[in-house]
Order: structure tokens, then C-alpha cells, then sequence
């Protein structure tokens, strides 16, 4: 894993404070710093992103989501109607777009493996 640090973001830390301008240390995949401490720990050969009009928060939980679902007609068309590979082409499809919305966690009631 590579050390970065993401500047000039708007950082939300998850605890309900307001939003704060500032930057964040990423180390190992671990942020082990934020604000001007940030600043401080940050070597000149990191990498450096710039959040410029950005938000940077971590990452979001969707606790009750049902990636294989789409425009189904029917709760039969999605439970007994279609194939596996379907239904595991709209997963990959849904989490792809889940993610990039800032979702990194999620529970889906209706997988089994």
C-alpha cells in the first residue's frame, strides 16, 4: 500500500461535527492523520490528491440493500424466474454503482451463499 495525502477537502469525520477544510494522511490504507498534523507528517515524495471543492468522509454503510433486483415485473420474475448468472450480472452492476457512491459496506437480506 502507498502513503497519500488528500488536500484541500472538506472532511466530514462521521461523528456529526460540522464539516472542517483540511487534510487527511492515508498510511497502509489506515488515515493515521487529519488537519494541519496531516500537513505536518506528510513527506514531499507522497503521493498528493487534490479534494479542491470535494467532500472527504469515510466511506458509507447501506444496511438493508438488494443488489440483484432491477426493473423486475415481479417479486416472481426476481425469486423464481431468473437464472444465477443474472441475477449475478445485476450484483456486479448494482455494487459497481453502490460504490461509486461512496457505499463500502452493505448488508443484502436476500443473498445466501
Amino acid at each position: 500500500m502507498t502513503t497519500a495525502i488528500i488536500r484541500n477537502g472538506r472532511i466530514v469525520d462521521g461523528t456529526g461535527a460540522a464539516p472542517v477544510a483540511g487534510s487527511v494522511l492515508i498510511e497502509s490504507g489506515t488515515v493515521t492523520a487529519v488537519g494541519t498534523e496531516a500537513d505536518a507528517r506528510a513527506s514531499e515524495s507522497i503521493r498528493e490528491i487534490d479534494a479542491t471543492g470535494q467532500t472527504v468522509m469515510p466511506g458509507l454503510i447501506d444496511t438493508h440493500c438488494h443488489l440483484s433486483f432491477d426493473d423486475a415485473g415481479s417479486n416472481a420474475e426476481i425469486f423464481h424466474q431468473r437464472r444465477n448468472a443474472l441475477s449475478a450480472l445485476v450484483a456486479s452492476y448494482n455494487a459497481r454503482k453502490l460504490l461509486r457512491a461512496g457505499v463500502t459496506g452493505l448488508l443484502d437480506p436476500d443473498f445466501s451463499a
